[in-house]
This record gives structure tokens, C-alpha cells and sequence, in this order.
């Protein structure tokens, strides 16, 4: 059997196919990136609670993903951190979280790329049956990709800077700086069309913006 190519292989010819599929893969690997230093955080915070072994962390934490990470860190964080440690992994649970739809937006969301008036995108085409049945329709340019990439490894980045500010290296003149995470985020907005739009012409075009 033939090897399948396009459509089911998208095509890298042209330089700007090329950017937009590094560009999703850079953002997809940023976020597992992202998610494998969030597991090290949460072992770190469970060795405050009390030494643990790394079996039994490991048995509790390495199948955790998504929300239920982000939920374990929270809540132990709240029962075992307090102060700056405390507001700092919270912080970066919100920032985590929102960067998550988008993730989950371009990782289900994004399954080719479509070339309208000279300008690429990755279209997404999917139907939600949440809050009601609709139609995502949108265009995500390698630009988004990019800045998705960004917001993971700034995320990444704070998260392995909170142990140095925890536990400081006691060297002659080091003097360890409190890391600072920027704002997060602005909440994603998915374009949909709900079913009046397709089966119920008598109601006109109906689009609108939600979750």
C-alpha cells in the first residue's frame, strides 16, 4: 500500500506551509514542555507536605494532566504554602489555565491549512455540543501558534525559577530575585454559528461569540 499523502499528510511545499506547521509543532511541544515542569513542581510541593519517595509521588502524579494537574497543585499548594510561595503557584495555575483552551482549541481544533486571498491559515471546522449545539468556524495563523509557543514557556520558565527563589543557594554575594510572572493570558474567544444558522433560515443568520 502507497504511502497516503495530501490532503491526509498537509502539505510543507511553500515557505509559509512550512513556518505554520513548525509553528503548531513548536506550540504543542511547548505545552508538554510546560506540563512536564508543572509535574516537577507538584513533586516539590509534596516533599513540603513531608518526604515522600519518589515511587509514591511518582504512582500519584505522572498520569495527571490538564485540569486535574492544575487542580492537585492548587489545592495542595493552599494546604501546605503560605505567602509569597503561596500567591506565586497560584498565579501560575491561572496562568496555566488560561492557556489551556487555547491548546485544546488548536490541538483538537486544527486539522488542515487553507490559503484564502494569498493569506495561510489552519482553519478550524468542528461542531460543540457544549452550552448548546455550534459550529466553531475560525483561522488561526502561525502568528497565534507563536504567541501560544510564548505564553508555555514563559509559564515553564517561572515554574523552574520558583525552587532557586525557594531554596536559595547560600554563595558569597548571590542574592536570589523573587521571579514575576506577567498577566495572563486574555480569555479565548472561539467564533461559532449555532444550528438556527444552518436549519432555521426563518431566524436569519445567527453568530455570535461564546465558549
Amino acid at each position: 500500500m502507497d504511502t497516503p499523502g495530501y490532503p491526509f499528510i498537509p502539505r510543507a511545499d511553500e515557505p509559509d506551509e512550512q513556518r505554520l506547521l513548525i509553528a503548531y509543532g513548536r506550540a504543542m511541544m511547548a505545552w508538554n514542555t510546560l506540563d512536564g515542569t508543572l509535574h516537577t513542581l507538584l513533586e516539590i510541593i509534596i516533599d513540603e507536605d513531608g518526604p515522600a519517595g519518589r515511587a509514591t509521588v511518582l504512582a500519584l502524579t505522572a498520569d495527571a494532566g490538564g485540569m486535574d494537574l492544575e487542580k492537585a497543585i492548587s489545592s495542595l499548594a493552599k494546604a501546605v504554602l503560605t505567602g509569597e510561595r503561596l500567591a506565586d503557584v497560584l498565579a501560575l495555575v491561572s496562568f496555566v489555565a488560561a492557556i489551556r483552551p487555547y491548546r485544546n482549541y488548536y490541538a483538537h481544533g486544527l486539522n488542515h491549512m487553507s490559503r484564502e486571498r494569498g493569506v495561510l491559515t489552519a482553519p478550524v471546522l468542528t461542531w460543540t455540543a457544549k452550552g448548546g449545539i455550534k459550529h466553531q468556524i475560525d483561522r488561526v495563523t502561525a502568528d497565534d501558534l507563536d504567541q501560544m509557543a510564548i505564553w508555555c514557556a514563559t509559564a515553564a520558565s517561572f515554574t523552574m525559577a520558583l525552587p532557586s527563589w525557594w531554596y536559595p543557594l547560600k554563595s558569597p554575594g548571590y542574592e536570589p530575585t523573587r521571579p514575576v510572572l506577567p498577566p495572563k493570558p486574555p480569555q479565548l474567544e472561539k467564533l461559532t454559528n449555532d444550528l438556527d444558522f444552518y436549519w432555521r433560515p426563518d431566524r436569519g443568520p445567527n453568530a455570535n461569540k461564546g465558549r
